[in-house]
């Protein structure tokens, strides 16, 4: 049964400044990034969701100084062409370090994507200072070894208790609740059975009060699941989950493909529009 008040998601558009990111026609250089920006708002991208360093599966970190040089870069072309408003209302950074985030809440940004959801505790101060948003996402161990034999004895339990741990330590640091943003961290730390209890487990996470960010955009368990090695061919893989995931009530999707995530809540719209 359609529900008429149910909330469609929010389009964050995934941009990486990274080379070595797992889908490559998402890696841009700096110099396109108002060329790459006007596209995927053009397409419908709600936010722009900017990152320099790759946490794919196996990746290796970079130095905080080299994550920033890209991103402020970046983040400067954007203001320069848009507006500072622009950075406080259409653009997130994912990063998990205090420095990088520092910076980057410094020239007007207000939504980071914590892939370590504020377990540095500096990280929730500076969000809570700026009066920022922040995505607190799910990870077991680090990028570089998050795949070798990831274990839970509940995944759904053990990733939500972390997730309320976490979430209780930001509001105590003076993060508003309304600036939390929850994300179960799908292909972080999971194999395919996990990714997938995930998954059908979003209406208990949504029962927490919490904005739920997805993000399962042409990811390795959709390869796995239908036996397609290459990201490139994955595309109605990550559609079809998109939309189960709008049905359920997700917020945001982040995606790649900013299009076809546009023309499905588009779709459902004018179905729930006009439902009995």
């Amino acid at each position: 049964m359609w529900e008429k008040e149910k909330l469609l998601p929010e389009i964050w558009g995934i941009i990486n400044l990274s080379e070595d990111s797992f889908y490559p026609p998402s890696r841009t250089k700096t110099q396109d990034i108002i060329k790459v920006s006007e596209e995927l708002l053009k397409e419908g991208a709600d936010m722009l969701d900017l990152g320099a360093e790759s946490t794919r599966p196996g990746s290796r970190p970079i130095s905080w100084q080299e994550e920033i040089r890209k991103l402020k870069e970046a983040l400067l072309h954007l203001r320069q062409y848009y507006g500072q408003e622009f950075l406080a209302q259409k653009v997130s950074v994912d990063t998990y370090k205090r420095e990088v985030a520092a910076e980057v809440l410094s020239l007007g940004v207000r939504t980071i994507n914590d892939i370590k959801a504020g377990r540095d505790r500096d990280m929730l101060q500076l969000v809570a200072n700026a009066g920022a948003q922040i995505v607190l996402m799910h990870m077991q161990n680090e990028p570089y070894n998050m795949q070798d034999n990831p274990t839970y004895q509940d995944v759904v339990a053990e990733v939500m208790e972390f997730l309320d741990t976490q979430t209780r330590k930001a509001l105590d640091i003076g993060v508003r609740a309304e600036k939390i943003i929850w994300d179960y961290g799908i292909g972080f730390g999971k194999t395919l059975e996990h990714n997938l209890k995930l998954l059908a487990a979003t209406p208990r996470f949504l029962e927490k009060g919490f904005r739920l960010l997805v993000g399962v955009s042409r990811k390795s368990f959709l390869g796995k699941l239908l036996d397609i090695p290459e990201p490139e061919e994955r595309r109605e893989a990550s559609l079809v989950v998109h939309t189960y995931l709008a049905l359920k009530g997700v917020s945001i999707l982040r995606t790649h493909d900013v299009r076809d995530a546009w023309q499905m809540r588009c779709v459902l719209k004018a179905l729930m529009d006009h439902a009995i």
